[in-house]
């Protein structure tokens, strides 16, 4: 992102073209080290300033550095100063406040930087850089090359809906922006259509993760503009371009004229996408129909022999020259931009009769009667179920890949008798092309044979997954799942062991070899039982079977069920093959929960958090790079369930998400509820979702309209008994196990574990309060239930449950129960505590750990509410803060969730204070009373004629942690012992040196250390004498400390990597401290801790050593 830039930021145009400056300021030109220019202040007494004109807009809490050189001129110090601010406006461009830089007043003449860094208050949406000039001294002073550091503020684009276009009612409608930056970036878009005409503004929906896109069809017939509105973390809103979008019939298009230069052009048709989603991809073509609505229109110039007025001429020639026409449609494989004809062409004659032209047009021209004829819509039908160009069958998947031509021609008959000259030419305007399909589902038989060729087995395939590799290119490698009926063709073997080898042909040889059955790393054999997990691996897995019937091929015969129970691999059942389903090689890691039909594509759900999204048309295909897709969802997910307007909606555990779109073209994510989620098997279609939550049971209508306050739940007159049911910190014996709908009774039913069943009849669909009852289930095998009160017997507790519609319409539910009386295994949940310790802006926080206890890990720590620290990014899934610097103040409250491997969580809110961290200076009350402090009581100066030893400390004194900060001294200039800069201890005799006294640490300004009075004879480099800046870095739990000068650590020393170190064993209480020694040098010392102040950055790991 770039840098706003400054208009003649160094007045090099040799004008103020750009600024707004008072009276007695000018561009003058030479004595700036910055360019040719500078801008002057003329030398009366008195408050000046020079500010930008332009006005930049700025977000409210955007920190903006800026900076100026400033030169005080002949003045001495403390007069003519100066310094660069920052001058903050609101919406309607007047002044708020403020923001000043350092001083710059210490005389010399020389040019000197005035720095600040500032953030933007509340109410500012704008700024301005300049230099406030105070003078009381006849001198002029000077202003150059001002800089600042402010990013361009970001723009939104609403690209999609485009401009002007038109939807159908019911159609999904993509929204997608653009942002003209990377950073910062927005926290959510929300698109909005404003009805043109009552002007009614309806929000859309808000989508909070990028690209921040989402589809909907909600809105109703109408012309709407629309807009998107960008939210970022600051709170600014940025709103895009407006769009005109209209839900309605689009304008009929005018017919397509095709106009055939001559009878060999062909019009092409490519791209049968929804064809390619409607045919298995083992099938193959056997024919075709290609179904065309079209019209003519005859163009005709005559001229009659005897006939002298062309008027008189018969324009009926037409129909006596061209009595039928010829429709060729041809197969062509595409290479580029070129096409290559396969086969033969079907061709289908059409009769061109007067009766069906009507004259449009008439006159004449050239001695010749021309006339225009519009003949009546027709529809004409190209091939057959068995015509396919000329070629017995093509694989389905080739054929998509392919393209159709089709041309019109005349059939040209002699002129006749009457006619003298003349042109004709026969037009076509097709306005519909469709084609119909005829295909053989089919079957593949492979044959399996043993090493030496005596045993056969022949298998019919069902299913395959490609774990790695491709069968084009002869390396493919993964599983052939095979019909249960296996023929034995040669030999006695009825089971396919390894290193036999598979064949595509009977008798097997080499050469029609495909490949080599293996060990599988499950069964050790080469062949195994594809089944399903039993009933105790789906209870330890806290799982249980889900189920969709669903047909992805158009042909009632291919009517499957597909079904999940969270374990490794999905599975399906046509009615003749049962087969699993693969989405990546690892079974571990392709254990789907949940299961859904989308749009053409199987949606699988995972506990990981993700849903996979098929090949459309190919429920088995996940391959990528065919047009499946994997979308994070960032949260485990508990439920499948299709919505309205093509949207799939995801249930999570805290959250519930939406894919929208029909392909992976399209497909999008958008958030329908951030922070309320659903419990797992909960979520049912009840005309609308229903499902139940920690909260009770709720519809997605009532989360999307509160947002995270949840209302009133369906399901508030049993409160009392259902809400302690749903907990889920810990597994009970009475916890939610299963939902389904009874749809002929209008009922949402709640399984429990202990057997009972609640039943809540939505009456009138969602618009009236519901009524409940209360159910158990029993089996009563031989009799025995004879107590008239059946709740006192075990009842049955629902292992899986089916509620589908079949052919007829009529509902089918199917209960697959737990026929034995069950003990739950009661599992405790973790626990977490802690509470977290306040901190400083720019000191080192941490590490600090949060205590986890019981539950099963691996565990996974989340921020459910509020936000941390700016700087702190995050609390590990161990709950650790690791070590880092927070950079703002205020009071940061947030909510942690640990969640265990078992789905199990607790929660805790924590509050972490960040205070801010004033800068430091001399103790005015902890000096020598021979110093004179100035500058904020930063900078102390020496008396020449004063005591020996005049020492000051500074604020705040640490035991631990590392801390670093500088000093800006002038040394004498003959290397004489006349100054100390380092540490001391807040005990100490003010009248002593620093580093004489017990827990006193000083580097001389010969550059010898003097440490607890004991002196080291080892000069520093590089030496002191002048003006210099002196760098502390102490690291009081290690006891170590290092001294720099001018950017460079004494002694080879490297404070981050804890090496090097001037002085061990340096243990507090200890206060940064400085002292200064009587004689002809008046010395003086500045204490730097702030960014702005110092002229280095601390070492990585060390706080500046601010005032508390």
């Amino acid at each position: 992102m770039a840098v706003v830039p400054l208009i003649n930021p160094s007045f090099e145009d040799g004008t103020l073209t750009g600024w707004t400056a008072d009276a007695d300021i000018a561009v003058v030109s030479g004595g700036t080290p910055y360019g040719t220019f500078q801008a002057q202040f003329d030398g009366e007494a008195g408050a000046t300033r020079i500010v930008q004109t332009a006005k930049t807009l700025v977000a409210a809490g955007t920190i903006v550095k800026g900076s100026c050189f400033y030169a005080q001129g002949t003045a001495s110090s403390g007069k003519n100063t100066g310094r660069v601010i920052l001058e903050w406006y609101d919406n309607a461009d007047l002044k708020i406040s403020e923001s000043l830089g350092n001083l710059i007043s210490s005389s010399g003449g020389g040019w000197q930087a005035s720095n600040v860094t500032a953030t933007a208050p509340v109410g500012a949406s704008k700024v301005a850089i300049g230099c406030l000039s105070m003078r009381t001294h006849g001198a002029v002073s000077g202003v150059d090359f001002f800089t600042w550091d402010l990013q361009e503020a970001p723009t939104v684009e609403l690209t999609y809906p485009q401009d002007g276009v038109t939807y159908l009612p019911g159609d999904p409608v993509p929204y997608r922006v653009d942002f003209s930056v990377d950073t910062p970036v927005a926290t959510s878009v929300t698109y909005t259509a404003e009805d043109t005409v009552t002007s009614i503004p309806t929000v859309v929906g808000t989508s909070t993760e990028a690209p921040f896109s989402l589809n909907s069809a909600i809105l109703p017939t109408g012309n709407y503009d629309v807009t998107a509105e960008a939210t970022y973390a600051s709170g600014d809103v940025v709103v895009s371009n407006v769009n005109n979008l209209t839900i309605g019939e689009p304008t009929p298009p005018t017919t397509r004229e095709f106009k055939a230069s001559n009878a060999y052009t062909y019009m092409v048709g490519e791209s049968f996408n929804k064809l390619a989603s409607s045919i298995p991809a083992t099938a193959v073509i056997t024919g075709v129909e290609l179904i065309l609505d079209y019209n003519l229109q005859a163009l005709v110039r005559s001229k009659d022999i005897g006939v002298e007025d062309p008027a008189e001429a018969t324009y009926n020639v037409a129909f006596a020259v061209v009595t039928s026409g010829n429709f060729d449609a041809v197969l062509l494989s595409k290479d580029g931009t070129s096409y290559t004809q396969e086969g033969s062409a079907i061709s289908e004659n059409v009769a061109v009769e007067r009766t069906s032209f009507v004259v449009t047009e008439d006159g004449t021209s050239e001695g010749k009667r021309w006339t225009v004829m519009q003949g009546e819509d027709q529809q004409v039908v190209l091939g057959a179920d068995n015509a396919l160009f000329g070629i017995t069958s093509i694989p389905s998947t080739d054929f998509t890949d392919r393209a159709i031509g089709v041309r019109f021609y005349p059939t040209l008959g002699s002129k006749p008798d009457y006619a003298d000259s003349g042109d004709l030419c026969f037009r076509v305007n097709i306005d519909k092309m469709r084609m119909r399909v005829y295909f053989d589902a089919g079957s593949v038989d492979y044959y399996f044979a043993s090493p030496d060729k005596t045993q056969v087995i022949k298998g019919q395939l069902a299913a395959y997954c490609v774990d790695s590799g491709e069968f084009e290119n002869g390396d493919a490698a993964g599983d052939l799942q095979l019909a249960p009926d296996l023929e034995v063709l040669d030999g006695t073997a009825t089971h396919i062991d390894s290193d036999w080898t598979i064949h595509v042909q009977y008798p097997p040889t080499d050469d029609n070899q495909i490949g080599t059955v293996t060990t599988t790393s499950v069964t050790q054999a080469g062949m195994s039982y594809n089944g399903l997990p039993g009933y105790n691996a789906v209870v330890e897995n806290r799982s249980r079977y889900v189920f969709i019937s669903a047909n992805f091929y158009g042909d009632e015969s291919l009517d499957s069920i597909y079904g999940a129970h969270g374990l490794p691999r999905a599975f399906a059942y046509n009615g003749d093959f049962f087969y699993k389903i693969c989405t990546q090689p690892d079974p571990l890691k392709d254990s789907p929960r949940h299961v859904a039909y989308h749009q053409s594509h199987l949606a699988l759900g995972f506990k990981e958090g993700r849903v996979d999204i098929s090949v459309a048309g190919q429920p088995y295909n996940f391959d990528g790079a065919l047009g499946a897709s994997s979308w994070a969802v960032g949260d485990s997910v508990v439920g499948l369930l299709p919505l309205s307007g093509a949207i799939l909606g995801v249930f999570c555990k805290k959250s519930i998400t939406g894919i929208s779109g029909t392909t992976v073209d399209n497909f999008a994510t958008q958030t329908l509820s951030p922070n309320i989620g659903a419990i797992e098997y909960t979520t049912t279609d009840m005309g609308f979702p229903v499902y139940a939550n920690a909260y009770g049971v709720y519809t997605l209508a009532q989360v999307q309209q509160y947002g995270d306050y949840m209302g009133t739940p369906l399901s508030q007159p049993i409160s009392p008994w259902l809400r302690p049911r749903l907990i889920r910190k810990v597994t009970s014996a009475k916890e939610v196990v299963v939902a389904w709908p009874v749809r002929s009774k209008n009922q949402y039913r709640l399984a429990f574990s202990d057997g009972y069943v609640v039943s809540m009849t939505l009456n009138n669909g969602s618009q009236q309060a519901p009524t409940f009852s209360f159910q158990k289930y029993f089996w009563d095998k031989d009799g025995a239930y004879s107590n008239p009160d059946l709740f006192t017997y075990p009842s049955i507790v629902p292992a899986a449950i089916s509620s589908q519609l079949d052919q007829s319409g009529e509902e089918r539910i199917h209960i697959a129960p737990y026929l034995d009386t069950i003990t739950p295994t009661v599992v405790e949940g973790p626990t977490l505590t802690g509470a977290a310790p306040d901190g400083r802006v720019d000191t080192p926080y941490g590490p600090y750990s949060y205590t986890i206890s019981g539950g099963y890990g691996p565990f996974q720590m989340t921020v459910v509410a509020g936000s941390l620290p700016p700087g702190i990014t995050e609390v590990t899934d161990a709950g650790v803060i690791t070590a880092t610097t927070p950079t703002a103040e205020g009071i940061y409250e947030f909510t942690l969730r640990i969640t265990d491997s078992n789905g199990l969580y607790d929660e805790l809110e924590d509050t972490i204070v960040i205070e801010e961290n004033l800068g430091n200076y001399w103790n005015a009350d902890d000096s020598h009373t021979d110093l004179t402090l100035t500058n904020d009581n930063r900078t102390a100066t020496a008396d020449t004629e004063g005591t020996a030893y005049q020492k000051t400390r500074a604020h705040t004194a640490h035991s631990t942690g590392k801390w670093y900060f500088e000093v800006q001294g002038t040394f004498h200039p003959d290397n004489y012992d006349n100054g100390r800069v380092g540490l001391d201890h807040p005990s100490n005799d003010i009248d002593s040196a620093v580093g004489q006294g017990t827990n006193s640490y000083a580097i001389q300004s010969n550059g010898y250390r003097q440490s607890n009075g004991v002196f080291n004879p080892t000069q520093m480099t590089p030496p002191l004498p002048g003006a210099n800046v002196i760098q502390i870095a102490w690291d009081a739990d290690a006891g170590l400390l290092w001294y720099g000068v001018n950017g460079t650590w004494a002694f080879g020393g490297n404070p981050a990597a804890g090496t090097g170190a001037s002085v061990t064993g340096v243990t507090g209480p200890l206060l940064p401290s400085s002292n200064m020694v009587s004689g002809d040098f008046a010395g003086n010392y500045t204490l730097s801790t702030t960014p702005a102040q110092c002229a280095y950055t601390p070492p990585t790991g060390f706080g500046r050593w601010y005032r508390y």
